[in-house]
């Protein structure tokens, strides 16, 4: 649930995208199950006067990135289980295990697909200097490989959205919506119209609805 929220891409300090990182796998898991998320004014509202709010389209543009980031979690999960079965098929071969040098702690340190490994003393572009008794790759390959392999998939998902329904049956509820007080329409009914115009464009795959006083959810 949040409070105010300002569109990263017209934020001075953008900070809703490690939001959506936290929040992908869980939606990729299936253990989020609703978003309840200010928008505050229509699209007719002028973006020097949104004050730290969201109308529809700023909305469905971070909604965007929370989709690209599930998609990229549920890449990452199909990547892992071919990287183990590359494994295994590495060292039954020949039924011989491949010995490597010992080596201190630090390069025994998980890689993270962000991470790379620092270059080792004596060697200006970071290859070991090392020789192996065979000319097969080390047990760490596979899982160097996986990790290429999943910066590629990630930094290709995160380019742009490509409209694959990665969000749904989540449910956005819109919270602190601000009524104009001009006798004309409720404001929230103008604010559900264009989501549904964005969704039908974006195929995000999440329900969208207007939360009213009293009201209750059943998740």
């Amino acid at each position: 649930m949040f409070g105010d929220v300002e569109p990263d891409s017209i934020s001075l300090s953008p900070r809703n995208l490690l939001i959506w990182q936290e929040a992908a796998p869980r939606i990729a898991n299936g253990n989020l199950a609703a978003i309840f998320i200010e928008c505050s004014y229509d699209d007719s509202q002028p973006v020097d006067r949104l004050f730290g709010h969201l109308t529809p389209r700023f909305l469905v543009e971070e909604l965007k990135v929370l989709a690209v980031e599930v998609e990229a979690v549920r890449q990452a999960s199909l990547i892992k289980p071919e990287a183990s079965k590359k494994r295994k098929r590495d060292r039954d071969d020949d039924g011989k295990a491949i010995r490597i040098p010992t080596r201190p702690s630090l390069d025994d340190a998980p890689v993270s697909p962000k991470t790379t490994r620092p270059p080792r003393p004596g060697s200006a572009s970071g290859i070991s200097n090392y020789s192996f008794d065979t000319p097969r790759e080390s047990p760490h390959a596979a899982d160097l490989l996986a990790v290429k392999d999943l910066d590629r998939a990630t930094t290709s998902t995160l380019t742009e959205y490509q409209g694959f329904n990665a969000l749904k049956n989540l449910k956005v509820v819109v919270i602190h919506v601000k009524e104009k007080l001009d006798g004309g329409a409720p404001v929230g009914e103008k604010i559900l119209e264009e989501l549904l115009d964005h969704e039908e464009e974006a195929q995000l795959g999440c329900e969208f609805s207007i939360s009213s006083s009293g009201q209750s959810f059943m998740l």
